[in-house]
């Protein structure tokens, strides 16, 4: 066979043709080994990203654009699953909206993935029964491939769903697959680091929420037994609100706080400002003038930090001078009926007043609703018995008044008879003495009248007190097996308001009964020593509880009595201090209790 001649045009083109080979070659293999770099760079930015932040939103922003961009496509979104509501969201969407989205799992393709446990590679969507278009749709968006991965746990339970969108080489191949596997495993490992980071950030909120709860709860009750033991320790109603505001006024940091009393007529005002918690202001207003008449008219409370509606309601001579920009009141009942209300004015170095404000004032209305009900009660009741005392006791002033105008009467007649004018001058001036006597005792009896002195003292044999007494009590401890001793070392006289004394006497006897509630022994004696009548009252009860003598005498201090108010021993205690007299006790549990009055026989014989 003859051997074809050597071309040397035709080697050099295969030569040369050879040569642009290898360089395609070598340059697409350089391609490969950069977008290999690239990843690889992109993977370790996504590491250290994925470390830097415990911000879930963040976090899934970080994966979103790193994941992007190492897929080569066009968009990207990662689901996570909302297991109460079963279904996928995401707040994250590549583009220029930021959105959230979700879908029932089930639901397009996303939600099958959810729902299969299946990566899933779609070269063409719309071919895809599945693929849901109406995004597309209302959009403009044009979906071409899909490549959709699920996100487990290191349990192996299904925490999200990754999908990216349109590959710019067309679509995904497997090695997408594979990459886009192992950067949904080492997103899982980081979101469940947020979850879990965030899920203790929830707790340690809600300890500290917790705890301020709990702190509000320990103020207050601490505020409510303050305002409990300073009621206690009040002996009128001035005394009662004037500790009650300055409580008031430092627990709430307000320039001044007010208390208003219901009355027939009018308004009775008690008034405090903070730089004067020393000075109580007592006023009157009419019952609808100002805030507190408006939230005594409701019955419920107030409160605005505009300064126009606060001046506004701040009328008359509630303000006490302040310019006002802050209000809060709140109401106090009696018996389901609106007695009073209790107002702050203007928060110090503060916007205004706030719930936790309004709570604590309404605790303090609650407080004190039942000591102001007790105080008023006890005042109509006192204004109520004074002229029927006046009454009782008339027939007793009556026979007071008879010995200095007996002696007026006897000096009268002898001066007649006398023309010695020194013996004359003389009975004049012991008449003018029993004038003095008379003008005295008139002026008692007014005072008592008007309320200027709470006793009426009248000379009082205490014999015939003695008689009195036995009467009063026989009633009231027959019925009950107890029985009543009495022994009167002393029936002299004494200088007392009688009716008044009795009182006293009857709450020490009714308490004493109540320690006795299956009979027993009560004994009074009536002594003298030196210048003091001395009346001692015994019984053989059950004694007084260890924990409550050293508040014994306080207004609103009772323990184990049903009904019980509390009150009678600290009206014991004011009755006799009225008569410039003390009260002692001593007690032994299970064997009694003794209480002693001491009150001087003739109080005017001290001055």
């Amino acid at each position: 066979m003859p051997t074809e001649p050597h071309n040397p045009l035709s080697t050099s083109v295969e030569h040369r043709s050879s040569e642009l080979s290898l360089r395609d070659e070598n340059l697409h293999l350089r391609e490969i080994i950069a977008l290999q770099e690239s990843r690889i760079t992109c993977i370790q930015e996504i590491g250290v990203a994925l470390g830097s932040t415990m911000s879930l939103d963040d976090l899934l922003n970080v994966i979103m654009e790193k994941i992007t961009v190492l897929m080569q496509a066009d968009r990207s979104t990662l689901f996570l699953v909302d297991r109460d509501q079963d279904a996928l969201w995401s707040k994250v969407i590549q583009g220029d909206q930021v959105n959230e989205i979700r879908l029932l799992i089930g639901e397009g393709i996303a939600g099958w993935v959810a729902k299969a446990g299946q990566s899933i590679n779609i070269r063409n969507a719309y071919q895809d029964e599945r693929f849901n278009s109406e995004v597309d749709m209302r959009t403009g968006y044009q979906t071409r491939s899909i490549l959709c991965q699920p996100i487990r746990n290191h349990k192996g339970d299904l925490i999200g769903v990754v999908q990216v969108l349109n590959s710019k080489n067309g679509y995904f191949s497997d090695a997408d697959e594979n990459l886009l596997s192992a950067l949904a495993s080492q997103a899982a490992v980081s979101i469940e680091n947020s979850m879990l980071y965030l899920s203790m950030v929830d707790k340690n909120l809600e300890l500290t929420e917790t705890k301020i709860k709990l702190e509000k709860k320990i103020a207050e009750v601490d505020f409510l037994y303050d305002i409990q033991r300073l009621i206690g320790q009040a002996v009128d109603l001035q005394d009662l609100l004037q500790l009650v505001a300055s409580k008031a006024l430092d627990i709430s940091e307000a320039e001044l706080c007010a208390v208003a009393i219901r009355e027939k007529e009018h308004l009775r005002l008690f008034s405090l400002r903070h730089e004067e918690e020393d000075a109580l202001r007592i006023f009157h207003a009419s019952l609808d003038d100002g805030v507190c008449a408006m939230v005594i008219d409701t019955g419920a409370p107030y409160m605005t930090n505009s300064s126009q509606d606060a001046v506004l309601a701040a009328t008359g001579l509630h303000a006490d001078g302040l310019q006002v920009r802050h209000i809060i009141a709140a109401p106090f009942f009696s018996d389901d009926r609106c007695i009073g209300a209790v107002k702050l004015i203007n928060k110090r170095g503060a916007d205004g007043f706030d719930d936790d404000d309004m709570k604590l004032l309404t605790l303090l209305a609650g407080q004190i609703a039942g000591a102001v009900a007790a105080i008023l009660s006890r005042e109509r009741q006192e204004k109520a018995n004074r002229l029927a005392t006046i009454g009782q006791m008339l027939s007793g002033v009556i026979h007071d008044f008879k010995t200095p105008v007996t002696i007026i009467s006897g000096y009268v007649q002898l001066m007649a008879r006398q023309n010695d004018p020194d013996i004359r001058k003389e009975y004049a001036e012991s008449v003018l003495k029993q004038f003095d006597q008379l003008n005295k005792m008139t002026r008692e009896i007014l005072a008592f009248a008007r309320g200027e002195s709470s006793i009426l003292l009248r000379k009082v044999f205490m014999r015939s007190f003695a008689e009195d007494l036995r009467e009063l009590l026989s009633r009231e401890l027959g019925d009950r097996g107890i029985d009543l001793q009495m022994e009167t070392r002393y029936g002299g006289a004494v200088k007392m308001d009688d009716v008044k004394l009795k009182r006293a006497i009857f709450n020490l006897a009714r308490n004493a009964a109540e320690a006795m509630p299956d009979g027993g022994t009560f004994s009074v004696v009536l002594d003298r020593d030196g210048a003091d009548a001395v009346l001692t009252f015994s019984d053989t009860g059950q004694g007084i509880p260890v924990e409550i003598r050293a508040s014994l005498f306080e207004s609103f201090v009772t323990q184990g009595k049903e009904g019980g108010t509390g009150l009678g021993l600290a009206i014991v205690k004011k009755i006799v201090e009225e008569h410039n007299g003390s009260i002692t006790f001593t007690s032994e549990v299970g064997e009694g209790t003794t209480f002693t009055i001491r009150i001087p026989t003739d109080p005017d014989q001290d001055d």
